[in-house]
């Protein structure tokens, strides 16, 4: 059997485990908040495996680049979802959703080809180690005087059902620098930390970023903040081989996951089930089916919520997040925030998905020039948490809210006796030599 073969059959037991997830436990446990269930026609089916399987062939088994590692992130949280969940939800279905679908695959055409397009070498800044290193300690120093001058020092850890008290404090307090520095502490900086250190084997710098993950959560109520660490250690795991076979290695770690919540929940916890597969994979493509059935009849905002809103009149006079959450959940304080191809969707429709897209594959495309000379594990780690935003937000927003462009501008200027040492390192292994020089200096060694 085929490795592409075998991908295909990967997907397909990606996609039944969560068929079964929300039968079985996600729309018993979660109905009344709009999780309901109605069940596919054999022609949805037919038309939502078509585009999923489709996608699966798009799909690279081995990634080289970032922006790749990315796209696979989108693949499994965003368009599969999409492709199913959608019929779930909408009391009815109408040609936007299809022709939404289809959309959603020419985008990820676009992306995977553009992860493709040649390289220009963008020569990385290249600053000293040491300069690098505290240059990072004093800006993670001052973010976090942010927060304790913003919200007082503490440090309690809140247990997962009692954090709603906590996010409503946080949501009194928090101010426009407030948020920033929350965001490029949790999705930059410690995130840079944890990937650094395990990728190079220092558990010490790796626990300074984890702790941070902790006093921020503990701030915030955030359970992202939290599933962060999980993620990071799932792309560790799937790219230790050095990006080879890192398809089989991530969607085996989605789809073990997902196994272990279900039996979790028979056991009679649908915790796991809520935070892995609820939360990160059914709701993007939920949220995604309400925005498409909103506003494929309703006025678009051409980004009037935004700060180009000079230019046009917010017809809502809310962003898109709390109206979705007044629409379909009857909150009107409730933020549903979307995907950047449903926010894309808010905006300017099925044109503006793919004109999203064109432009997110540019951001990747620049980040895979600047990292190409970068190992690969540590760019693309230190990628991972800012580029997950990119389910939950907008575009606009994730690259400079949540930090992706500033991760751009850190792995821009990564100290350069960091990329030789860890370059020469692995140009080494693969040189026919170098285990029979090893061995012949260790014997020297012990003879002499």
């Amino acid at each position: 059997m085929g490795r592409r073969s075998l991908l295909v059959i990967c997907v397909l037991g990606y996609v039944l485990m969560l068929h079964i997830i929300y039968i079985e436990v996600i729309n018993p446990e979660f109905y009344y908040f709009g999780y309901i269930y109605i069940p596919m026609s054999g022609m949805q089916w037919a038309f939502s495996l078509t585009l999923t399987l489709l996608g699966a062939f798009l799909m690279p088994v081995s990634v080289s680049r970032p922006s790749q590692v990315v796209v696979w992130l989108l693949f499994l949280i965003v368009v599969v979802p999409c492709n199913f969940v959608p019929y779930y939800t909408l009391g009815h279905v109408d040609f936007s959703i299809y022709f939404f679908q289809i959309i959603l695959f020419f985008s990820l055409f676009i992306l995977t080809r553009v992860s493709k397009l040649p390289l220009l070498r963008i020569a990385g800044l290249y600053i000293h180690k040491k300069v690098f290193w505290c240059a990072v300690a004093v800006i993670s120093m001052g973010f976090y005087a942010i927060l304790v001058y913003t919200f007082g020092f503490r440090f309690q850890i809140t247990m997962l059902g009692d954090i709603y008290e906590l996010r409503e404090d946080y949501r009194a307090s928090v101010n426009r620098i407030a948020g920033y520095s929350i965001n490029w502490q949790s999705k930059v900086i410690n995130t840079l930390l944890i990937a650094y250190g395990i990728a190079n084997k220092k558990p010490g710098i790796a626990l300074i970023g984890f702790i941070g993950q902790l006093f921020i959560f503990s701030i915030t109520g955030h359970k992202s903040v939290l599933l962060s660490i999980c993620m990071i250690f799932g792309f560790w795991f799937a790219l230790r081989k050095s990006g080879k076979n890192f398809a089989f290695y991530f969607l085996l770690s989605y789809l073990g996951l997902a196994v272990i919540s279900f039996f979790s929940a028979i056991a009679g916890s649908t915790l796991a089930v809520s935070l892995f597969v609820r939360r990160m994979i059914i709701t993007p493509g939920m949220l995604s089916g309400f925005y498409v059935d909103f506003f494929s009849s309703h006025d678009r905002y051409h980004l009037s919520h935004s700060i180009l809103g000079i230019f046009n009149e917010n017809p809502y006079g809310k962003t898109p997040s709390f109206l979705m959450g007044q629409e379909y959940f009857g909150k009107a304080d409730m933020a549903a925030n979307a995907n950047v191809f449903a926010d894309a969707y808010a905006n300017f429709g099925p044109s503006g998905v793919l004109a999203f897209s064109l432009l997110l594959g540019g951001v990747l495309w620049l980040y895979d020039c600047i990292a190409c000379s970068k190992p690969l594990i540590e760019s693309s780690l230190f990628l991972s948490i800012a580029a997950w935003s990119l389910t939950d937000t907008a575009l606009l927003t994730s690259l400079l809210t949540h930090g992706i462009l500033l991760t751009l501008l850190v792995v821009y200027c990564f100290p350069k006796k960091e990329v030789e040492r860890i370059e020469r390192h692995h140009h080494d292994q693969f040189r026919p030599s170098y285990y029979r020089h090893s061995y012949l200096r260790e014997r020297s060694r012990k003879s002499g």
